[in-house]
């Protein structure tokens, strides 16, 4: 049989969007070159060894097609300091405390920027040297943050023109120095929990997180040292037992010339019980130069061991109530359990039918025993004061089915006396003089309705029992059994459940013995045929097809 694991893990998903209209790209018969980050923008400058970083800031041609650019187009620009204070006057977030990056902090070679031939871009290198701009303060006198910016605008172009929005041709960009760090990928975004994807295979499964980093160029080897942390485990959350995975290795190495690396985690999932969750936090302990981030080096997946077969379903449902002849259908969606590594919890039914429902008046009009009464079960029963005896019907419930007892008491204009005591099921009423119900929300025995009278009871009351047939939370176990000779025709055994309640299977459940069950493993589809008495003893007698979603 297969078995798979589920291994939580963060998925990047790039949703595109298409026109299948068919479109003509053509230029623009006015193109204008302009800087995308115009305006106040923050721009991560890593703070690496030799103290300098190249940041490379982008100028833009719109409106011509990269294939059409055939030349080299030359772009001034220039350092205009009034940008600055221009933007302090203003009303803007950080108004009064944009300072210019100091001269001696910085170094851009030249004032023009070539867009060449085949393309529609350029970029202005500009080489910030950390550890001046790290000594610099970063708090004014008031204790406000002091943002460093180096305030650049676009002056002219040897073709086309410059965009005639002045806001878009200028730009402070704002200098922001970061560590680089190392990280797993998978956990890129900081989740607590690394999100979610499903893998197959009873065979030991390796899977590789990629390790990579912020801000670091790939001219040399970085070692990576790697620990379980238990103190990551969520509140409320296990521990993956060491036998349950092997770490192949707790150090990698990211070669020169790369920029990531595997860290390869090894879950035996036939040492992991079903039924539970577990997780493995994995952290980033150590690093041959720089560090780890705090959160972002954390691996946090969660196992979940299921078997095969616990797979959202599509149902289609045909219930027949044999009494009537009376059948219903439906159709809906059933998502399974997995409760060993064979079988499955399923619920019974998702919604109530016809059939189900059609028989809900319990008592007959025959089986009374009302000797010393006067009346009949239509207009109801009279007691007559002085007698004792119990009034009852010998129709006996089903244990574990509900049923509702309705009771409609009258009594004399004048001199109303006495009380009944009324039980079924083996529910009772306290002493009664007015109408009312008794519900029974599950019978624990089989015991037959009866009225007892206080003998000078002179009231007349009139019972009706009705069942409920709802079984909509009734839960059964189905277990697969392999047939190697047909993957069309895989065995099925249903178990009723009986530790779980009011959850619990009808007493009679079982598979139609004149019908074959069974399971499509090719297809991944159960044909089911099963049956079960109502609270009045008829079968109900379904079939059920349920086709794996995926």
């Amino acid at each position: 049989m297969k078995r798979y694991i589920i291994i939580p893990v963060l998925l990047a998903l790039l949703v595109s969007s298409c026109d299948d209209r068919s479109k003509v790209l053509v230029n623009n018969d006015d193109p204008r070159i302009y800087i995308p980050q115009k305006g106040f923008n923050f721009n991560p400058v890593w703070n690496i060894e030799g103290n300098e970083y190249v940041l490379n800031y982008g100028v833009y041609l719109s409106g011509v097609r990269p294939e059409s650019q055939t030349s080299n187009i030359k772009v001034t620009f220039s350092i205009k300091p009034s940008l600055i204070a221009d933007y302090n006057a203003g009303l803007n977030t950080f108004s009064g405390q944009v300072q210019a990056l100091p001269a001696n902090c910085y170094v851009i070679e030249g004032t023009t920027v070539t867009i060449p031939s085949g393309s529609n871009t350029a970029t202005i290198p500009i080489t910030i040297k950390t550890d001046l701009y790290d000594a610099l303060p970063k708090l004014d006198g008031l204790g406000d943050p002091i943002y460093y910016a180096i305030p650049i605008s676009l002056e002219s172009v040897t073709k086309y023109k410059l965009v005639e929005d002045v806001s878009r041709r200028e730009a402070l960009c704002a200098i922001q120095l970061e560590q680089p760090r190392f990280y797993f990928w998978d956990n890129r975004n900081g989740a607590t929990t690394i999100g979610r994807r499903v893998v197959y295979g009873q065979t030991p499964l390796t899977e590789n997180f990629k390790v990579t980093s912020y801000g670091l160029d790939n001219d040399q080897a970085y070692t990576l040292t790697f620990a379980v942390d238990p103190a990551a485990v969520p509140p409320g959350g296990t521990l993956l037992d060491p036998s349950a995975y092997e770490l192949p290795s707790l150090t990698v190495e990211i070669p020169e010339g790369k920029y990531d690396a595997p860290f390869p985690v090894k879950i035996l999932n036939n040492n992991i019980p079903f039924g539970q969750s577990f997780f493995l936090p994995v952290r980033i302990t150590a690093t041959s130069k720089y560090s780890a981030d705090p959160v972002k080096g954390v691996l946090l997946f969660k196992v979940e061991v299921k078997n095969d077969y616990e797979w959202s379903y599509s149902t289609l449902v045909t219930s027949l109530l044999t009494q009537t002849g009376r059948a219903a259908n439906y159709t809906g969606t059933k998502a399974p359990l997995t409760y060993d590594a064979e079988t499955i919890r399923l619920q019974m039914s998702v919604n109530n039918t016809n059939a189900n429902n059609s028989d809900a008046l319990f008592l007959p009009v025959a089986g009374w025993t009302s000797t010393g009464w006067t009346g009949d079960p239509g207009i109801g029963f009279t007691h007559v004061p002085g007698n004792t005896d119990v009034l009852s019907n010998s129709n006996t419930p089903r244990v574990g089915f509900g049923y509702t007892v309705t009771y409609t008491i009258t009594s004399p204009s004048s001199g109303a006396a006495g009380t009944f005591v009324i039980a079924f099921g083996g529910s009772t009423t306290a002493a009664v003089s007015s109408s009312g119900t008794l519900n029974v929300a599950a019978a624990t025995t089989t015991a037959n309705l009866t009225v007892t009278p206080l003998s000078t009871c002179n009231r007349t009351i009139v019972v009706r029992v009705t069942a409920n047939n709802s079984f909509n939370n009734k839960f059964y176990r189905l277990k697969i059994i392999p047939n190697v000779a047909n993957n069309r025709d895989w065995g099925v055994e249903l178990i009723r459940i009986t530790d779980e309640g009011t959850s619990n299977s009808p007493v009679d459940l079982e598979l139609n013995p004149a019908r074959h069950s069974y399971y499509d493993w090719d297809f991944e589809k159960f044909y089911l045929y099963y049956r079960w008495k109502n609270a009045s003893g008829f079968w109900i007698e379904v079939t059920e097809i349920l086709e794996a979603q995926f």
